[in-house]
């Protein structure tokens, strides 16, 4: 289900916001002040003076209704009933459920006909969670006998239960690095001026080895799994259960609800849509942020890094003297929309009640901003057919030591997700000293040299210096064969090994196997096409066995 409410997102409203109020004549004053909460203040007093900011953001709030949720019930009906396009309608329930009034006959309706939806699909679990749930409620009497007697088939069935789950148990550090704490000790973190904080190997490093394995300092799904998948923890879920206040919030259990609510929702509940897209997990670390300051932190050396907490991330750097006046305005921009509505918030006040909660409230949303635009990574699950491969977007996350990781045109590493923890694999050998890379989207073999250094150039403010771009290798069409694989590789890769098969697991250990000794083989060859078609098979098996877009 793609997208879900029509209307601007903060990006356009920014811009908006931007011209407006002329703010291009205020960039000498705006650069001259150094301090992001004077940046904040500067930009909140011109732009809450307009009328686009009183009308369209200062007053829409994510309200319930039970209108909305009737008639979004209505089009889940009309899915499951007339075109049997089950997922889709199982969405749709979801967002009725998520609009209706806490303790309504509308909720009860919808938890009742999201559990036709799961019984079909045989997820009697759930199906039977939302029977009790609708049960609960106001549900019609009339209506009763017919749940009761899907009730009572569930019951009989809970042996035939399938399992919810999208991607498999994740690797585990097995010697844990002693100054990171989600690292191998294979590798370290070193500093210069070329490179600044980048990681190297302590130690020569195998094809496959995990360097590091990481849980996101802070995370938001995103809209294309809002409805099946958890808010909080983003686990699949095919029964979320709403915030009681807002329409935009789903959780996978009262824990993960409770969870949230006390950690920061209650702060943002009551947000303009706007301010709830993908793009605003910068809302959460700020919040995050607050809370942190609020804390007295055990004292911990500076060599010793804690890599899932706030206190690492925001110390990112960002190259900010390289953006241009209005990349450096927009955050302040995005920051007042968000204070604004923090102050709107008695939760919020009363508990930062002080002058000093009120500048650090205002720097960290600027801050956060930065990084969001800066650092932020796209927590994917891949779906694998006989004919192709597709990626389906969960989350938008921040992770502070996979960060960390330079770019490279021909990296030496890939990360994969198993759910919002990020695991990052040696995909090619790595001497002791060399530096360890991931791609920031720009693969050698794909893009022109011209191009990828523009991309960089414009986006991150380095030249890149990888071996292809210091010896210009051409991309994958232009680069010669290489040797010759062998048969046996070439038979195996024609069929389709990601079908879920035990046999085809042990196929992909296989031709896992065979690939590593392939690389090693191939290596003095590179470039070549042959290099990259076994390096692209070790990366696509490593995929496979982490997040997946399962079959509903």
């Amino acid at each position: 289900m793609c997208g879900i409410e029509a209307g601007k997102s903060l990006e356009t409203y920014t811009q908006l916001l931007f011209e407006e109020a002329d703010l291009h004549l205020k960039e000498n004053e705006f650069k001259n002040l150094s301090d992001f909460s004077d940046r904040v203040d500067l930009v909140y007093n011109c732009i809450t003076k307009l009328n686009t900011f009183k009308t369209e953001v200062a007053k829409h709030q994510d309200r319930k209704s039970n209108r909305e949720s009737e008639m979004i019930r209505k089009q889940g009906n009309d899915l499951f009933l007339r075109q049997g396009n089950y997922l889709v309608a199982l969405e749709y329930y979801t967002k009725s459920i998520a609009y209706a009034e806490s303790g309504s006959t509308n909720l009860a309706l919808a938890y009742a006909n999201r559990s036709a939806c799961l019984y079909e699909r045989r997820y009697y679990k759930q199906c039977l969670e939302d029977i009790d749930r609708a049960l609960s409620l106001d549900y019609p009497e009339k209506s009763k006998q017919k749940l009761l007697k899907r009730k009572a088939s569930v019951e009989t069935q809970k042996s035939k239960q399938k399992q919810v789950s999208y991607y498999n148990s994740p690797p585990v550090i097995k010697s844990k690095n002693p100054l990171i704490d989600c690292a191998e000790d294979s590798i370290e973190i070193q500093y210069n001026k070329k490179y600044g904080r980048h990681v190297i190997a302590s130690r020569d490093i195998k094809i496959g080895e995990v360097l590091s394995a990481e849980n996101s300092v802070c995370h938001v799904v995103h809209p294309e799994s809002k409805y099946i998948h958890c808010h909080e923890c983003l686990e699949l879920c095919y029964n979320l259960i709403p915030c009681e206040s807002c329409c935009s919030s789903l959780y996978c259990s009262e824990e993960c609800r409770s969870k949230c609510y006390e950690g920061y929702h209650k702060y943002e509940c009551q947000f303009h849509k706007i301010l709830l897209s993908p793009l605003m997990v910068f809302i959460k670390l700020a919040l995050i942020g607050m809370n942190d300051l609020k804390k007295i932190e055990a004292d911990c050396p500076d060599n010793i890094h804690l890599f899932n907490s706030f206190k690492e991330i925001i110390k990112l750097e960002m190259n900010e003297e390289n953006w241009n006046y209005i990349n450096l305005c927009i955050p302040a921009i995005a920051a007042s929309i968000a204070y604004y509505t923090l102050k709107e918030n008695q939760e919020f006040t009363s508990k930062y009640d002080t002058d000093e909660d009120d500048c650090n409230i205002k720097k960290l949303l600027y801050k956060a901003y930065m990084i969001n635009t800066f650092f932020p990574f796209n927590i994917k699950k891949i779906r694998y057919t006989p004919n192709y491969i597709e990626s389906k977007r969960v989350g938008t996350a921040l992770y502070a030591f996979t960060s960390f990781y330079n770019h490279s045109c021909v990296p030496n590493c890939e990360f994969f997700y198993y759910g919002s923890l990020i695991v990052t694999r040696a995909q090619a050998p790595i001497k002791k000293g060399e530096q360890v890379t991931i791609s920031y989207g720009s693969y050698f073999y794909r893009t022109p040299k011209a191009t990828r250094q523009e991309i960089l150039k414009k986006t991150y403010f380095f030249n890149c210096d990888c071996k292809a771009c210091t010896h210009n290798w051409p991309t994958i069409m232009d680069l010669p064969i290489g040797k010759d694989l062998s048969l046996w590789f070439i038979l195996k890769v024609s069929q389709n090994i990601f079908d879920g098969t035990e046999s085809n697991q042990k196929l992909q250990d296989e031709l896992l196997t065979e690939s590593k000794r392939l690389y090693y083989e191939l290596e003095e060859d590179q470039p070549c096409q042959n290099l990259l078609r076994v390096q692209h098979m070790i990366t696509e098996i490593y995929a496979y066995q982490a997040s997946r877009d399962v079959e509903f």
